[in-house]
Formats: structure tokens, sequence, C-alpha cells
């Protein structure tokens, strides 16, 4: 277990920030939380409440 979502991970995001421009990546990795929300929603059918839609309303501000 701790080999995929610990070692893989880590070793993924490692060589991916080789590929990719630092600031770049911080983008990315900010919008981890909005895809693990939407997904939490359009996959398993969860009931997002009014504080996971301003969630995702400011990171995506942010962003923009």
């Amino acid at each position: 277990m701790g080999l995929f979502t610990a070692f893989l991970a880590y070793g993924l995001y490692t060589m991916g920030l080789e590929r990719m421009e630092s600031s770049r990546a911080a983008i990315v990795a900010s919008l981890e939380p909005v895809v693990g929300t939407l997904v939490g929603i359009l996959w398993f059918r969860e009931v997002p409440g009014w504080d996971n839609v301003l969630g995702i309303c400011l990171v995506l501000g942010a962003i923009a």
C-alpha cells in the first residue's frame, strides 16, 4: 500500500518536475483538492456542500 501511495507518487511527481517549470508545477499541484472533490461528486455521487463549492471557487479564482 505504501509503495503506491507514497513511493510511486513521489517518484512520478519528481519525474514530472524535471520536465516542467516549478511555478507551473505549483499551480497544477494546487488543483489536486479540486480534482479530488470533483471525482467524489461525479464518480461516487457525493452531494457537495456549500463549503465544497466555495472552496472550489476560491482555488480556481486564486489560480486565475
